[in-house]
């Protein structure tokens, strides 16, 4: 199995089926914990975990979500 499909599988197996039941700015105090400059959007989901943006894998800073939904297209920044 390669890294990609290792990867998906656990994603899907954390990810998949689950509920946002909130969608907020990481706070200030959170980005400091991490030594994050900036702020990314936060998933909240029901079971509660939660995900936040990261600009890689490492988390060396706040990231973006992209959404495609159709022809439209939204990017969530980060503060």
């Amino acid at each position: 199995m390669t890294n990609e499909q290792q990867t998906t599988r656990e994603a899907h197996a954390t990810l998949a089926g689950r509920r946002i039941l909130a969608v907020r700015y990481m706070t200030s105090r959170e980005a400091n914990g991490l030594a994050w400059q900036n702020r990314p959007l936060v998933l909240e989901l029901d079971d509660g975990s939660r995900v936040d943006a990261s600009a890689d894998e490492e988390t060396n800073d706040a990231g973006v979500l992209w959404v495609e939904r159709g022809e439209e297209e939204m990017c969530f920044g980060r503060y």
